[in-house]
């Protein structure tokens, strides 16, 4: 198996497919996108300019950042490598879980702070970083 070649403007341009042909809207008030969503708002400025009255890009840049790239590369290292993957034709549930632990820190380090493996116990069992209540001071 080999990963598809989706680019950001094949995104792009079937989501406008979408909007025009299939739920008839011809005009947008804004545009907006985090991240990913960043990378397709500047794509929509320049395939379809008018095709908006705003473009709001929030963390997307118009070009990735080598940093982009090599975390991409990871990530389809990490699955390809892994035992469980066979050639794509892997229907593990525990490889993909595994997976997930190993480059989760590497690509989302303020989501990996979320998992267990990240939170800190005391000796009483008491999470520390996770589901703590704020206290009032008066």
């Amino acid at each position: 198996m080999r990963f598809p070649r989706i680019t950001i403007r094949d995104l792009v341009e079937t989501q406008h497919e979408l909007l025009t042909g299939v739920l008839g809207i011809h005009h947008l008030k804004a545009v907006m996108g985090i991240s990913m969503g960043g990378m397709q708002t500047f794509q929509r400025i320049v395939a379809y300019p008018s095709f908006m009255d705003k473009a709001i890009p929030i963390v997307g840049s118009p070009r990735l950042a080598p940093h982009d790239l090599v975390l991409w590369q990871v990530q389809i290292d990490t699955i390809t490598n892994d035992a469980a993957w066979n050639g794509g034709k892997s229907h593990q549930e525990s490889g993909g879980r595994r997976r997930d632990r190993i480059w989760r820190p590497v690509s989302h380090p303020a989501g990996a702070l979320q998992s267990d493996h990240y939170t800190r116990k005391s000796s009483a069992g008491t999470r520390h970083c996770r589901n703590r209540q704020p206290r009032l001071r008066r």
